[in-house]
C-alpha cells in the first residue's frame, strides 16, 4: 500500500506541548501522529509557510516548534509559488476563508499544487471541517485539480493499532 502524503498545517504543532485537560486527546493524537511519520507510515510534508508562522512565535516555543519538524523528519514540500498563490486567490474570491485567514487558503493551495493526499489540521474553524472541506474541493474541481484531497483532524489520520 502506498503511504498517503501529509501536509502537515501550522496548527498541529501547537498541540504537542499543550498541557491543558481539555486538549489531552488531541496532543496524544499529534504525538501518535508525528511519530508515525517519523516511524514511515506516512510521509509527512510541512512549507516554508509553516516556517515562517512559527517563527513569529517567541522563543523558547519557537525553537522547540522549528525542533519538531526535524525530530520527526518532516520534509519542506517543494511547489510552485505562482499557481499556489492563483489558486489561494481562487479559494478567496469564491469566499472559501475569510480574506483575514488568507494563509489557510495558502496553506490548502500548497497541499493542492503539490498534490498532498490529506491536509492534517487542527484549525476547526477554517480548514478541518466538512464544509470548508467541500468549499476547497469545490473549488479545486472547477479548476481541474485532482479531487481527492481531505483536510482531517490527526485523530482522523493516525493508525490505531488493535
Amino acid at each position: 500500500m502506498t503511504k498517503l502524503n501529509l501536509y502537515v498545517e501550522t496548527s498541529v504543532f501547537g498541540f504537542y506541548y499543550d498541557a491543558s485537560a481539555r486538549n489531552q486527546q488531541k496532543r496524544i493524537a499529534v504525538r501518535t501522529l508525528l511519530r508515525q511519520i517519523k516511524e514511515r507510515r506516512f510521509q509527512g510534508y510541512v512549507s516554508g509557510l509553516v516556517r515562517a508562522e512559527i517563527e513569529k512565535t517567541p522563543d523558547p516555543y519557537r525553537r522547540r516548534l522549528l525542533g519538531l519538524i526535524d525530530q520527526y523528519g518532516l520534509i519542506t514540500v517543494e511547489y510552485d509559488e505562482d499557481e499556489v498563490a492563483r489558486l489561494q486567490e481562487m479559494y478567496l474570491e469564491a469566499r472559501v476563508v475569510p480574506a483575514s485567514v488568507s494563509d489557510d487558503a495558502a496553506h490548502v493551495a500548497i497541499a493542492t499544487v503539490a498534490a498532498m493526499d490529506v491536509v492534517v489540521s487542527c484549525n476547526l474553524r477554517h480548514l478541518a471541517n466538512e464544509l470548508a472541506a467541500r468549499r476547497f474541493l469545490a473549488v479545486n474541481m472547477r479548476l481541474g485539480y485532482r479531487s481527492n484531497l481531505s483536510i482531517r483532524q490527526p485523530e482522523e489520520v493516525v493508525i490505531y493499532e488493535d
